[in-house]
């Protein structure tokens, strides 16, 4: 049997039920696509990708929002990987770099993979994926866990010790 690469999302509660679609970062863009491109960002680990989360959430009242996390896996054949070495420089930056985004804009209309395998800008040394819903294999090659609640530790959202 073939290798399967294991992924998290985690979701805002009241979006579950467009998860699999990409059409949060269609509207909003992202790090790895330009807006009016569907895509699905996940993470490695569910720790990469609750971080991912809360680095974008600004307020403790945005960290505050349910969420929920979903396990996700794939054939590892049909991801491919984005090398460190060929990204400019600064692609890493807070402010998302239009050079990325158009890397992962060529990916997503080539359509050559349902995975483009990109490295984390929070966390030197992990890895994301970015899944195109748009690929005609996503349904048929995706599984998907049914949503878990994600109930933070409450210093994840306002900073307060224990």
């Amino acid at each position: 049997m073939a290798e399967r690469l294991h992924l998290w999302r985690v979701e805002k509660e009241i979006f579950v039920s467009t998860a699999r679609t990409g059409e949060r970062a269609r509207v909003a863009g992202g790090r790895w696509n330009s807006p009016g491109l569907a895509a699905i960002y996940c993470g490695e680990s569910l720790a990469l990708s609750v971080l991912e989360i809360l680095v974008h959430a600004i307020t403790a009242q945005e960290r505050a929002d349910p969420r929920v996390w979903i396990a996700l896996s794939l054939p590892q054949k049909v991801c491919r990987t984005v090398a460190i070495k060929r990204l400019p420089r600064g692609w890493d930056n807070p402010v998302i770099h239009p050079e990325t985004a158009a890397i992962g804009d060529r990916w997503l209309r080539s359509g050559i993979s349902v995975a483009l395998r990109v490295p984390s800008a929070i966390v030197p040394g992990e890895w994301n994926c970015i899944l195109n819903s748009a690929h005609p294999q996503f349904r048929k090659l995706v599984r998907w866990s049914k949503p878990v609640a994600l109930n933070l530790d409450p210093r994840l959202v306002d900073g307060a010790p224990a």
